[in-house]
Formats: C-alpha cells, structure tokens, sequence
C-alpha cells in the first residue's frame, strides 16, 4: 500500500509539472511570436522607407518613398515590399534551407493592408512644404534664420509702403500726358502766328530740356524688356505645356487617419528661403531643364521663361517706378533738379504758364527711367538702394539720353543695397503660399524627368505609410499588428 500510494502521488506531481511547463512554453511561445511580429514589422517598414527616391534627395534634399510602377501608383508593390523584408524575420532560415536550423516560432504573414497614407502633394503641397522647412531648419542656424527673417520683412513693409505712396502720386502725374503737352504746345504757337505776336525766344537749354522731355517720352513707348536686358536674344526659350503640369492635373490623394500637416502649419518664410536655394532663377539659370528660370516660374506662372522673366520684370519695375517717384518728390535735390528742367521744358514748348503739368510729365518719364535703370541693374547682378536718394540716383535728368545709347555706363552697385535675389524673396513674401507649394511641386517633377524618368509623379510619392499585418503561428494563433511610419518623425 504505501508503494502505490507514493507512485499516484508522483505521478499527479508530475502531471501538474508537466502542465505547467508545457503552460509557461506555450505563453513564452505567443509572447515571443507577438514580439517577433512587432519586430519584423518595424524593421520591415524602417527597410522600406530606407528605399526613399535617391533623385529627389540628391536634388532636393527631401525624403519620399516612390511607389509608381509605370505611369501609375502601385500600393501592391509597396506592399510586396514590406512581405518581403518581413519574411526574413519571421523565416529566419529563408534562403539557407541546407544550413538552418530549427523554427521553433513557425510563423507566417497570412493577411496585410495598408489602412493609410500621406503623400508629397496632400493638402496642396504642405506635405512637401514641410519638409523642405525641416531641411532648411537642419541647414540654417537659429540666429541666421531670425536675422535674415527680419531683413526681409523689413524690406517687404518698405516696399508696401513705397507701393501705396508712389501709386498715389501716379494718378496725379497720369492725369496730363506729353501728347496734352505738344497740343498746349501746338496750339500757342497757332495763336501767336494768327494774333502776329513774335514767339518768345529758347535759349540752348531750353531746347535741351525740351528734349529730355521729348526723349523720356519716347522711351516710354519702348518694350520694358528690351530696354533693362542688355543681350535680349539671350532669354530662354524654354516652354512648358501647363495643362500637364502637377498644379493643373488631377492628383493621387493619400487617405487614412495619419496626421497630414503637423499643428504648428509651414513656415512660410524658410519655405520661400528654401526655394531661393533651391531652384534656378534669371541670374543661376538652368539650362537643361524645362523652364531655365524656375524662381520666375513659380511667383508668376507662365508658361514659358520669357513670359515669367517679362512678368517679373513687369512687377518689379512698378515696384521701383513708385519708389522712384516717390523719391523724386521727397527728396529736395532732385525735386529742384526736376523743377528747373520743366520751367525751361515749358519754355521751349511755348507754354511756361503750364510749368507744373510739365513738372509732372516730365517727373512720370524720369521715374520710368530710374526704374527702367534699377531693374537692369539688378537683372546685371547689381545692388541698389531700397529708398532712394540724390547720391545714389542712377539717371539724372540729362543724362536720359544716354539710356538709349549706353545704358551701361549709367549703371551703378549700391553696397548692401537690394539684389535681384532680395526683390525675389519679398515677391515670394507677396505671394499666395499654396500657389508657391503647387508652382514649386511643378518644377520637382520636371527636373526629375529630366534625369530620364520621364513618367515621375510626385503625388506617386509617399511621406507616411500605416499598415495591418496579422500573422500565424502554426496556422492556429494570429497575431495583429498595426504600425506607422513617416519621414517627419525619422
């Protein structure tokens, strides 16, 4: 009896025991296999995104994953991708059968989903926008950024203030013209003539003057860009067709629930300062690309370079058209300079009591020419004075001939003065941001297929990417998983 009792005892101990081992194995085991799939699909999708466009990086310092196959998104691929890099880690003995060793796990992939998806061109290009706002964060230093913030906003309110004040005095001046002079003019001399009255003698200078006015006005007549490009036959001819373009197609959409813009929004300024960088301009042209002048492209939108070149140049010579003659009047060395000039211009056109309608045609031709000026020199990579005065005035009044003849040599570079580049950032400044993100996204696809991927999409480009995976072990337990990754967050 005591023998038999002592065998049931051992033998109920044992199966206890062996319960609970086989119990603490079988736990071990799913917490392993649940362990192992949340690895596998970390490391399947940190390997995928590893995969980002080499092209757009190495151009644009900006990191997307393409997922195009063909003239098309295929989220297939990217999802054959992610079963792939996973299958190494959930078969560890994958491609080396001979030598492998046991899986104990024995898990398998049965059902994958990508449940969401941020693209480049979500929410009109902010996407992309926010990160090129991160590379020029990682690029400038924080003081840098403030300093140069600061200056250009400086330079934007001074502008918008020159704009408002210069475009009053422009209806003023516009509401006599150089042809109501010569009739005035036309018909003192008929009535002199009929009433037998002896004209009054001009003297050298009065003709002088009367030919600056008479010269100012016929500069005016001429093509803006003709006369501040000093070799016009060297304009790009570069051309695009603009209902292909990225800005006016219909585009891939990402979808899920994944947060698309982050709660502090783009900053606009390091958005256009990273586009100053980035992209060719008049004075850093691309040659080989779509559109050589691309900065031109994306504030004005046209469809060729010199179309956008003309544009920008349309803007900043009425931008520097009331600057000037705001100048003209405020300051006291050119208003007398002015004032001398219409009382002998008055004279020789036989109407001196008209001296002021006279002052305001002539100061309307001078301005055009200053401005004229100051455009050509910026397009020449020269700097001039945001607010102008007498010593930094480029075109006195007698020396308006000489802007037909040698333009040039009336050419003048302010130091610390205001470049092409600068009058670039406050019209980007001026700008609306999503027509920027959209323009910007336009020249990215271009200078891509021109690399030779002639079919590239940026919207077949993805940022962030949110996947389900389940997977088995020995086709009885499943495992689920769901997983983010986004390349603002690397």
């Amino acid at each position: 009896m005591r023998r038999g009792s002592i065998t049931i005892y051992l033998s109920l101990t044992l199966f206890v025991m062996i319960a609970l081992i086989t119990g603490s194995i079988t736990s071990a085991k799913m917490q392993a296999g649940r362990m192992e799939t949340a690895n596998s699909t970390d490391q399947a999708l940190y390997s995928l995104f590893a995969r980002y466009d080499r092209d757009l990086y190495e151009e644009f310092g900006l990191f997307f994953l393409s997922a195009q196959n063909g003239s098309g998104m295929d989220m297939g691929m990217v999802c054959d991708a992610v079963t792939d890099a996973m299958s190494y880690i959930l078969e560890p003995n994958k491609g080396r059968e001979l030598l492998g060793g046991r899986n104990l796990l024995d898990l398998e992939l049965s059902e994958k989903a990508v449940t969401g998806c941020v693209l480049a061109t979500d929410a009109d290009g902010e996407i992309f926008a926010e990160q090129a706002v991160d590379y020029m964060k990682d690029t400038l230093g924080v003081q840098g950024i403030a300093l140069l913030r600061e200056r250009v906003e400086n330079h934007a309110d001074t502008t918008k203030e020159q704009d408002r004040d210069g475009r009053a005095l422009e209806q003023d001046v516009s509401q006599t013209s150089y042809q109501d002079l010569q009739e005035r003019s036309a018909e003192a001399g008929t009535a002199a003539a009929e009433e037998g009255t002896e004209l009054p003698e001009t003297d050298e200078e009065d003709r002088e003057a009367a030919g600056i006015l008479d010269t100012a006005a016929n500069i005016q007549k001429m093509s803006l860009l003709d006369l501040v490009v000093s070799d016009p036959g060297g304009i790009s001819s570069n051309a695009i067709d603009r209902s292909t373009v990225l800005s006016s197609r219909s585009k891939e959409s990402g979808f899920g629930v994944i947060d698309s813009v982050s709660t502090g929004g783009i900053d606009s300024f390091l958005f256009q300062e990273y586009l100053i960088q980035t992209f060719s301009s008049w004075r850093n042209p691309m040659q080989d690309a779509a559109l050589a002048y691309q900065m031109e492209y994306i504030i004005c939108g046209r469809s060729s370079d010199r179309e956008n070149l003309e544009a920008v140049v349309n803007r900043l010579f009425a931008i520097r058209m009331a600057a000037d003659l705001l100048a003209i009047y405020e300051d006291a060395s050119l208003n007398g300079e002015l004032t001398a000039i219409a009382a002998s211009a008055a004279a020789a056109l036989l109407i001196p009591e008209a001296a002021a309608l006279v002052k305001l045609v002539l100061a309307a031709g001078w301005a055009f020419c200053e401005a004229a000026m100051d455009v050509r020199s910026l397009l020449a990579g020269k700097r001039i004075a945001l607010v102008k005065s007498y010593a930094v005035w480029q075109v006195h009044l007698r020396d308006i001939p000489r802007l037909i003849s040698n333009p040039d040599s009336l050419m003048t570079n302010v130091s610390g003065g205001m470049s092409y580049e600068d009058y670039l950032r406050v019209l980007m400044l001026l700008s609306d941001q999503k027509t920027k993100q959209l323009r910007a996204m336009d020249m990215v696809e271009y200078t891509i297929r021109a690399l030779g991927r002639p079919e590239f999409r940026l919207d077949n480009c993805i940022c962030a990417l949110s996947m389900e995976l389940r997977v088995t072990s020995e086709h009885r337990r499943t495992f689920t998983t769901e997983q983010t990754i986004d390349y603002r967050s690397l």
